[in-house]
């Protein structure tokens, strides 16, 4: 139902298990909602990744990114600064930072990822390969994500050895 003064919003629910499913990074990405169904607030993420894995260091321009941590360790790092969140903890980098992510426990690391606005899920449909259940995650090929990042706004940022290896 479309609500006065909503823009034609609707009120949504993604169940468990819905959304779709990508291979980014060896991250599996569930976008559950996106620009498209927000009408551009925001986009939802369901990740998760093993240890070791996540996004190379980087930026946005458009748009903030954060994360909540549902299950596992996962490191955060902030320009230089590195802190480790754990299951309840809220993460929020501003549009702009250098920051990134990797699974630093022993298991499974899952997080609910926002982007805020929406749009940088349009990225993740560009890079990601769909996940078929049973196959191993494929390497992202990086010289295709680069001009897909610049595209939407990302850059990857290069840090000081020790930082973040």
């Amino acid at each position: 139902m479309s609500l006065p003064g909503h823009h034609g919003l609707k009120v949504l629910h993604v169940q468990k298990g819905g959304g779709t499913a990508l291979w980014v990074y060896k991250d599996k990405d569930t976008i559950k909602v996106g620009h498209e169904e927000t009408g551009g607030a925001i986009a939802v993420v369901e990740t998760e990744f093993k240890p070791g894995d996540g996004p190379p260091p980087h930026t946005h321009k458009n748009e903030h990114e954060a994360f909540y941590v549902l299950e596992g360790e996962v490191a955060a790092l902030d320009g230089d600064r590195r802190f480790v969140a754990g299951p309840g903890d809220f993460v929020f980098f501003p549009r702009h930072s250098h920051h990134a992510f990797k699974n630093v426990g022993t298991t499974m690391a899952r997080i609910l990822l926002l982007f805020i606005p929406a749009g940088f899920e349009g990225y993740l449909k560009e890079v990601g390969a769909i996940v078929v259940e049973g196959q191993d995650a494929p390497e992202t090929d990086m010289e295709k994500a680069l001009p897909i990042a610049k595209k939407y706004g990302m850059e990857f940022i290069m840090v000081p050895p020790g930082v973040w290896d």
